[in-house]
Parts: structure tokens; C-alpha cells; sequence
């Protein structure tokens, strides 16, 4: 394995000088990952680095397994004075999946905190657990079997790998490509990583003959003749481990034609055949191990056989004597099978029958084992008791372990044992039309599911509760699945969300249900908004916030709150938009409500962008980016990204603007593209200042089909109003007209409270009126855009104000009234300022030199030409496409030069 081993040796010496690197070794079972690994941590080791090891059993047991087993690895080693600093901080974080580590001083419990805020100090205690260990000496963190992994695991090492960066850390992994499909977790697990650059896969194959023969040498101490090596290595494909366990048959004086003769066509052949000549009580001893699991304590064995414990001890040597069996380093008592295949071999051998008793004895053993914390082994108990056939037992205990998953935030896990659950619940006769227990575990596994974007099944499992809360006739278990199913259909289907979360607010008011009134308003006023009915969006929510407020409920007050925040800012109310939001931000941070806290960031930075306060508009959803990512919300991290495009454009960084725009709309674009309408919308906008109308127009009929697919109306009205805008500038005047009449039959639709506009859909409406200014509708275009230009000064929303100001001004050279069209752009270059928005201030200076020239006013006509020019350089570079740029400057430079025929003086 030299040219592997050298692979390696590399890669330790690059992250000993640059910082954390993941090196996985993929290869069949037996091909030698891990004995390579064992030959590679045991140098790195001599040479001063820690090593900390652990494995994914096939069965998931624990949540975080490999990681529990790092971390009692590493706290049974570390020296007490250095444990003491690195991990009395982190303690009560590691105490939820290592309970060893909780005493009185710090215990574990409730801290207030929200589900993916301790998930987040969870991982992020682990990971600079092990970033503190690598800084004081270099750390090989070795993870056998991620085809196994639980994807809490995946989850955590995913973390692991963006936090410590900077960390001396090598994280080793081994897998079996033949067990991990494209859609299986640690191959999109594997696929981040790539995504990242901190990983290097390496493809171990069998070894060639002439490795094959240094191999007989090395274990038998003599030459093999050349044909034996031959027929050893085709027979054995290579197959390290399959060639050393036909060597145990190859002693001083073996016949070598006869041990190639007796090459088994099958490595579990070879594996029974040496467990045969282990004795019957030796092999009795292993059966219980293999069921128990690849690894297994003394202490559950001593339980199961009942035989004393000297006795016992001599069995187990034997098993050690064979190399059937090795003990832990660390742990008195944890034994673990040499391979994996002894233990696969060993299970498959028993019956069906001797299996389930086994398993029952197991559990039973484990049930009996004295501990202050019952269902930390609630997911092993629930696996055998399963295995046992003792479905009662089995549904209790995944209940547990469901709940104690949820404890430590491994979604995936909980999910797994929901399923066990509702498996075991229904084979033991309770049904969802009579039994509370099984409708409330299908909500929980729809929840799940719906987390894990699985929601075909998420929508199947809430139907099914919903039929069975109406056969019980059980009213709030269907208010809440209503509810449910109104949050699952919100952006899919909005008009049967709408009719979900109005039916759950009948139950509720039938009932009295306060909180559940509270539940059905503000997601109906979110939907509502979305919808563009702004006017009952603001009536649902503030009548939510008064039934909250009145119940004394600070989560309600919030979850009301929060669907108002919306609403303020697709009316363009910036005051109570930051209002809203910094209470809100001040309870979600208290409360450590990171899925919320990411939301109200975002939509809090569209106060300074209005405001041209472009760094603080970066800094707050920069943060909202950062929380999506630790809490792996790709929903969210498409609006993010969105909003971050937005407030690049604003800023004149085009390049970056287009970059982040494309990422969204890729991200948007899955097969249920619930918001490509949203960000091809937003995409378009960078775009069409490009004039690069012809990608613009590619990108919103994707995007238009998606929301019409899901009926999102909010999302086929800015949709249309792009594509209207595209198609004019294109060329094809005629679309353009067909979609704004399109776009705006759904504008006359729109309702907002009095004084108040529809600010979120302004792209839209100015595609409309540029329609009917192009139609020589002029008065009918200034009117839409006074009421906005008034609704924009009383927030002081600048970047709109200077928007909107400017089309007036187009409106007023349209009448001939350039006394008009002079104040008008004064007032928008007075709002754009001198910094962004290079968009506006460009065709600001053209319209200048429009009002100067009829004025008869050459000079400041040219000048004002001048800076309009050099404006369009200034965004032409800053495209960072060479041909998007000079298209865009030819396009921009020909409307200066040629204007349309209604600005003609």
C-alpha cells in the first residue's frame, strides 16, 4: 500500500501546516481501509499526534456514536489538568450525549434555549473540543463505517469541517461505495465536503500479484511459488483480508498446491471454517456478541450466559487467541469483533428463532444494568426488543429514544425511531381512527419528514392523522393538523393553506382555544400576505397579537409579531418593520429561536437598504446566512442569498450581485421550486440594469412556470412584471404590453390599508405604468406613481423614493413640462445620494442633460452627459463580464444618445 500510504502521509503533512483536512478511504470489506488507517495513526502517533478513534455500527443505537466514543476516548486519555480547561466550559453541552460528564455543579437539563440553538452549541462544543486538542498536539480524528453513519454524525462532522479550519485536525474516514447510493446521507455528506475543498477521497483496489506475494511472505516467513500466488490473487480478487485468513491455514510445512486448492469461492466460507475450531462454548459466547452488535461490553455477556465471570473470561480469550475478537484500548470490558464480516458471518449463521431469543435476552440484560439515566440506551433496547418480536416493549422504547434523539437534536435519528414506533403501534392493533397516541405520533414523523425535506411523505402521514382525528371525532388533534397541513401547503398551494389554517381557526374558536387562535391567525397572515390581500394579512396578524398579548404569552406575542413583520415590509412601513423586528430580534436571541432569528434579520436589513445604509443592510443578513448554514436550512438560505444579491446590485457590485442571484435561483431550483418565482424575480432585476434582457427573460419563464404551478400569487405577479420589463427591452412590444395587462389584473386585485401600497411588488408596478406611458397613458402612469412616491417619502424608503421620483420625471418630459421633470430628478438624485444605486444615478444624469439641453443649456447639458457616461463605465466594469459589460455600455450609451420617442425634446 505504498502509493495510499504516501497519499496520506502528504495530506498529514498539509494539515499539520494549513489547517483541518478529511481524507476518506473507500474500498470494499476487507480491502484493508482500516488496517492502513491502524498503520498510518500508529506513525502519526509516534510522532507526537493524538489519535482518537471511533465507529458507525450498522444499526443506529446512540445519536453521535462515532463522536460519543471519540469523546470517551479522548476525556479517558487527556491529562486531568488539560480536561479540566477544555472541557469544564463545554460541559453541559457534552453532557447530552456523554452523561458522564454531568455533575452537580453543571447538570444537564432545559436551558430555555430553541431546538437549533442547542443542536448549534452541541456541535459547536465538540468541534472546538477537538480544534483545542489539535492546537495543543496535531489530532488524527479516525471514523470507521461512515456508510453507517447516523446523519446527526454526518451532520456534526459537516460542522466539524467548516468550524475548525484553522485547526492542526485530519479527519479520517473509511466507507463502502457499494453500500452508499447518490441520494444515501454520506454521499450528499461527501458532496458538501467536495464543495468545501477540505476532502480527498482515495480508491483502495486489491492488491496485485506481486503485492500479493510480498503479503504470503510477510506471514508466512517463505516464498510462495509463483502459481499458488496467481491463484491466490485472482480467487481472492486481491482481497487482503481474504488472503490472510486463507494464510492461517498455510503452516511451516503445508502443501502449497493444497491450500490453493482449498481457496473457498466466498470469504464467509473461509470465516465459518475458521470459527469451527473455536470450541462450542467459545462459539456460544460469540453468538451473543455478534447479536449484541460489532462492538459489545463483558458485563451484557455475563448478563445473557449467566456463566461466572472467570469462565467467561477464558472464553473470550480464546476469541482473542484467534483474532476473532479485540479488546478496546481504553475501556476494561468493551470488546469489538476484529472485522466485520466475523460479525456478519456469526449473525447470519443462527436461525430466525435463536436470533429473536437472543436479542430478548440482551435487552432484558440492558434493561437490568444499573443507571442514572434509563433512556440513554432506549435506542438499543428498542433494536433488540424489535429483533425479540416484543412489540410492546419495542413501541415503548422507541418512543424514548424518539425523545431523547429530539433531547439532543438529532432529527434523523428521531425519525427512524418515530417509524419503529408507529411500525410496532400497528402491529399491536392501534389504529389513528382510535388511538390519540398513534395520530400524535404521525404528526411528530411528519414533522420529521417535512425538516428533512422529505414532504410527499410529511403531507401522506397528516392526512392520515387528519382522517384519523375526524373518525375519532377528535377536534384538537385535527385543529393542529389543519394548522399542519395549512404550513405544509403555504407556499405549494396557497389557496388550500389558506382553507387548512381557516378551518383550524373554527375549531379554535368552537373550543376557546386562545393559543390555537393565535397558531391559525398568524400563519393565515402570512399566507394572506403572500397572496397580496395585505389589508386582512394586517387584520389576521394584529388580531392575533391582541389575543396573544392578552393570554400573556411571550412565544405567541412573537409567532404574531412575526407574521406583522412581513406584512410591514411588503407595505414598505419601515418604522414598524424596525420595530417589530428589534423586539423580535431581542426575543429570539434570548430565547435562542435561530430558525425565526435568521427570517427577522433578513427582512430587519431591508430597513437600512431602503435607507442606502448599505453596510448594515450586509452586516445583518450576513448574519442571517451564517445561521442558515449552521442550522442546514436551504429553504431559507435561497431568500438570504436572494436579499444579499439585492443589496449587492444597490451597491454597484454587479459582479457579485449576478454571482449570489445565480446561486439562489440554482438553489430554488429543486422539483418542488417552491421559491424560483422569488428569486428568478430577483435575479432578473441585476440583469435588466445590465440590460441583458435576454438571460433575464430564460431565467423568469422558469420562474413564472413554478409559481404558477404552486398558484404563488405573490410570486406570478413580480414574475410577470420582470418579464413584461425583459420583453420590452428585447424588443417585443408587444409581449411586454400582454403581460403587464396580465400582471396588472392581478394589481387591481391587490388590497392594502388606507394610505398604504403594495411595496414588495414594485417591479411589477412600474412595468405596468411603463406600459401605459409607452401606450401614451401618461396620466393614468403618474398617478399609480404619485400614490407611491408619497407612501415611499413617508418612510423614507430612499432608494424607492429615487426610483419612483425618476419615473415621474419620465412621465413629465412625456407632457412636455420640464419644470416638472427637473424637480422630479432633483428629488431623485437628492435620494440615490453619491454612493450605489449606479442604475439610477445614470439614467438620473442622462434625464438631467434631457432638461438642460430643452432648456437650451449646452454646457450642463454635456456635463451632465459626461457623468452619465462615466457612470456607465463605472457599472459596465463592475458587471465582471467582459461581454455583458460592453453589451450593456453599447445598449445604455444608445439610449443617451437615441432616447425613446416619447422623452424627445
Amino acid at each position: 500500500r505504498g502509493e495510499p500510504a504516501a497519499s496520506l502521509e502528504a495530506a498529514w503533512s498539509t494539515v499539520r501546516e494549513s489547517g483541518l483536512g478529511v481524507v476518506v478511504l473507500a474500498g470494499e470489506p476487507g480491502i484493508g481501509k482500516t488496517r492502513l488507517v491502524r498503520e498510518f495513526t500508529r506513525t502519526a502517533h509516534e510522532h507526537g499526534a493524538t489519535v482518537l478513534a471511533g465507529s458507525c455500527p450498522e444499526e443506529t443505537l446512540v445519536p453521535y456514536q462515532p463522536f460519543v466514543e471519540v469523546l470517551r476516548h479522548y476525556i479517558a486519555c487527556c491529562p486531568p489538568a488539560q480536561l479540566a480547561v477544555q472541557v469544564t466550559p463545554r460541559r453541559a453541552q457534552l453532557a447530552a450525549i456523554v452523561p458522564e460528564l454531568e455533575d452537580a455543579r453543571t447538570p444537564y437539563g432545559p436551558t430555555g434555549l430553541g431546538a437549533e440553538q442547542e443542536r448549534y452549541r452541541l456541535f459547536e462544543a465538540v468541534s472546538s473540543l477537538l480544534a483545542d486538542a489539535a492546537h495543543q498536539r496535531p489530532l488524527v480524528l479516525f471514523l470507521d463505517d461512515l456508510h453507517w453513519a447516523d446523519q446527526s454524525s454526518l451532520l456534526l462532522l459537516r460542522h466539524l469541517a467548516r468550524s475548525a479550519r484553522d485547526a492542526p485536525l485530519m479527519v479520517l474516514g473509511t466507507y463502502r461505495p457499494v453500500e452508499v447510493g447518490e441520494e444515501h446521507p454520506f454521499a450528499l455528506a461527501l458532496a458538501e465536503l467536495r464543495r468545501a475543498r477540505v476532502v480527498q477521497v482515495l480508491s483502495l483496489s486489491g492488491l496485485g500479484e506481486v503485492e500479493v506475494a510480498e503479503l504470503i511472505a510477510g506471514r508466512t516467513g517463505r516464498q510462495a511459488p509463483r502459481e499458488f500466488v496467481r491463484r491466490v490473487a485472482d480467487r481472492s480478487e486481491g482481497n487482503p483480508f481474504f488472503i490472510e485468513e486463507l494464510l492461517h491455514d498455510v503452516g511451516s510445512q503445508a502443501d502449497w498446491e493444497t491450500a490453493a486448492g482449498g481457496v473457498p469461492d466466498s470469504v464467509r466460507d473461509l470465516l465459518s471454517r475458521r470459527l469451527r475450531v473455536l470450541g462450542e462454548d467459545c462459539r456460544q459466547v460469540l453468538a451473543v456478541a455478534a447479536v449484541a452488535g460489532r462492538d459489545f461490553e463483558l458485563e451484557v455477556l455475563e448478563r445473557v450466559l449467566e456463566h461466572p465471570r472467570d469462565r467467561l473470561i477464558d472464553l473470550v480469550e480464546e476469541a482473542l487467541d484467534a483474532d476473532v475478537v479485540v479488546e478496546a484500548v481504553h475501556v476494561v470490558g468493551r470488546l469489538s469483533f476484529s472485522h466485520a464480516l466475523f460479525r456478519e458471518t456469526i449473525y447470519q449463521q443462527l436461525s430466525a428463532t435463536r436470533r429473536a431469543a437472543i436479542h430478548g435476552r440482551i435487552a432484558a440484560a440492558i434493561e437490568q444494568a444499573p443507571t442514572d439515566r434509563p433512556d440513554e440506551h432506549a435506542g438499543a433496547l428498542a433494536y433488540h426488543y424489535r429483533a425479540a418480536g416484543d412489540l410492546r416493549k419495542a413501541f415503548d422504547y422507541h418512543r424514548r429514544a424518539a425523545a431523547e434523539a429530539e433531547r439532543v437534536h438529532a432529527r434523523e435519528t428521531a425519525l427512524e425511531n418515530l417509524q419503529g414506533a408507529i411500525v410496532a403501534g400497528e402491529m399491536l392493533g392501534m389504529m389513528l381512527a382510535t388511538d390519540e397516541t398513534i395520530r400524535t405520533l404521525y404528526r411528530a414523523r411528519a414533522w420529521a419528514f417535512e425538516m428533512l425535506g422529505e414532504r410527499e411523505k410529511s403531507v401522506a402521514d397528516l392526512e392520515h392523522a387528519l382522517q384519523g382525528a375526524q373518525a375519532a371525532g377528535d377536534r384538537v388533534s385535527e385543529m393542529h393538523v389543519r394548522n399542519d397541513l395549512g404550513t405544509h401547503w403555504h407556499v405549494r398551494d396557497p389557496r388550500s393553506s389558506r382553507r387548512y389554517h381557516e378551518e383550524a381557526l373554527r375549531i379554535a374558536e368552537e373550543l376557546g382555544d386562545e393559543p390555537g387562535q393565535v397558531s391559525a391567525l398568524n400563519r393565515l397572515s402570512l399566507v394572506l400576505a403572500n397572496e397580496l390581500e395585505l389589508a386582512e394579512a394586517v387584520e389576521a396578524g394584529e388580531r392575533a397579537l391582541g389575543i396573544a398579548r392578552r393570554s400573556d404569552d411571550d412565544v405567541a406575542v412573537s409567532r404574531a409579531m412575526d407574521s406583522l413583520k412581513f406584512v410591514a415590509l411588503q407595505l414598505g412601513e419601515l418604522e414598524r418593520l424596525e420595530e417589530l423586528c428589534t423586539e423580535l430580534e431581542r426575543a429570539q436571541r434570548r430565547r435562542g429561536e435561530e430558525w425565526y432569528l435568521q427570517w427577522t434579520l433578513c427582512e430587519a436589513a431591508y430597513v437600512p437598504l431602503e435607507r442606502c445604509d448599505w453596510p448594515e443592510a450586509e452586516r445583518r443578513v450576513t448574519e442571517a446566512l451564517h445561521i442558515s448554514e449552521r442550522i442546514a436550512d436551504f429553504v431559507s438560505r435561497v431568500l438570504i442569498g436572494d436579499t444579499l444579491s439585492s443589496i449587492a446590485r444597490c451597491r454597484g457590485d454587479y459582479a457579485r450581485s449576478l454571482a449570489l442571484g445565480r446561486e439562489a435561483v440554482a438553489q430554488a431550483d429543486t422539483p418542488d421550486a417552491d421559491w424560483l418565482g422569488w428569486a428568478a424575480a430577483g435575479l432578473a432585476t441585476p440583469l435588466l440594469d445590465l440590460r441583458a434582457a435576454e438571460e433575464a427573460i430564460v431565467v423568469l419563464e422558469r420562474g413564472l412556470a413554478a409559481a404558477e404551478r404552486n398558484r404563488a400569487r405573490g410570486q406570478i405577479f413580480r414574475c410577470l412584471g420582470a418579464l413584461s420589463s425583459a420583453a420590452r427591452l428585447a424588443g417585443s412590444e408587444s409581449r411586454a404590453s400582454a403581460l403587464a395587462e396580465r400582471a396588472l389584473r392581478i394589481a387591481e386585485e391587490v388590497t392594502t390599508p388606507p394610505g398604504r401600497v403594495d411595496f414588495w411588488g414594485e417591479q411589477a408596478y412600474f412595468a405596468i405604468a411603463e406600459t401605459q406611458l409607452a401606450g401614451g397613458e401618461i396620466e393614468r402612469a403618474e398617478e399609480a406613481m404619485r400614490d407611491r412616491l408619497q407612501a415611499s417619502e413617508r418612510s423614507g424608503a430612499r432608494k424607492s423614493i429615487a426610483t419612483t421620483a425618476r419615473f415621474l420625471a419620465r412621465c413629465a418630459e412625456a407632457r412636455g413640462d420640464w419644470s416638472s421633470a427637473a424637480r422630479m430628478l432633483a428629488r431623485s438624485a437628492e435620494a440615490a445620494g453619491q454612493e450605489g444605486l449606479l442604475c439610477e444615478r445614470w439614467q438620473i444624469e442622462a434625464g438631467l442633460a434631457r432638461v438642460a439641453g430643452a432648456a437650451g443649456m449646452v454646457a450642463d447639458a454635456e456635463d451632465h452627459t459626461r457623468r452619465a457616461r462615466e457612470l456607465i463605465d463605472t457599472m459596465a466594469l463592475a458587471a465582471g463580464d467582459e461581454e455583458i459589460g460592453a453589451r450593456f455600455r453599447e445598449r445604455a450609451l444608445a439610449e443617451i444618445d437615441h432616447p425613446e420617442p416619447s422623452l424627445r425634446a
